[in-house]
């Protein structure tokens, strides 16, 4: 399968320019869906054998919802909601995020230092058995953690999905994906750039 090209939502960066939004779309068992994470979950985060997701930080959530178009809530409640589904869960998870962020969540069951694109972060991960900590040592950036759970998983969940970089990974393999995001033109790039929508 060809390798899809990559490009990351930063709030560091300029956004691509995409005009059109989309709320959802479905096909060959992957999903894309525009949600707002304090609302919970979609539906379909069930069918994921693993999350994975890159939340904003404190510094660019505004931007981000700005580029979103919506008020949304604030970052306190944001990190509350993402703290909520990592208690509620007992899926393998994943996330990447920055010093500020750590307070609020669980004690988490593994923690180490990465590279996110070439930034230092933190990674964080609740309830895996199903990966040896020992080969924790190589995993020096995000794209490192990425080939491995898309190697050892089959569906990935990504509630903070931007342009959809999870996605490519599992795609890569072969694998699927359920993808979320507060913002409606990154629905709609995920479903015209991976998924074939027309």
């Amino acid at each position: 399968m060809k390798k899809q090209k990559k490009n990351y939502h930063s709030a560091l960066t300029q956004p691509l320019k995409i005009e059109k939004e989309l709320s959802y779309y479905g096909n060959n068992g992957n999903f894309v869906i525009k949600r707002d994470i304090c609302k919970g979950l979609p539906e379909e985060f069930r069918l994921c054998d693993v999350i994975y997701s890159e939340p904003s930080w404190l510094m660019g959530y505004e931007k981000f919802l700005s580029r979103a178009s919506t008020e949304g809530s604030d970052y306190k409640k944001y990190i509350e909601s993402i703290s909520g589904i990592i208690k509620k869960t007992n899926k393998p998870i994943w996330i990447v995020t920055g010093r500020h962020a750590l307070k609020h969540f669980p004690i988490p069951h593994h923690s180490q230092e990465i590279k996110l694109f070439h930034h230092d972060a933190f990674l964080l991960g609740w309830n895996d058995r199903s990966l040896d900590w020992t080969d924790f040592g190589s995993i020096k950036t995000t794209d490192n953690l990425l080939e491995i759970l898309s190697d050892t998983y089959d569906r990935v969940g990504d509630f903070c999905c931007g342009y959809g970089n999870t996605a490519r990974a599992f795609l890569n393999k072969g694998k699927e994906f359920v993808m979320s995001d507060i913002n409606g033109k990154c629905v709609y790039y995920i479903a015209k750039e991976l998924m074939g929508y027309a």
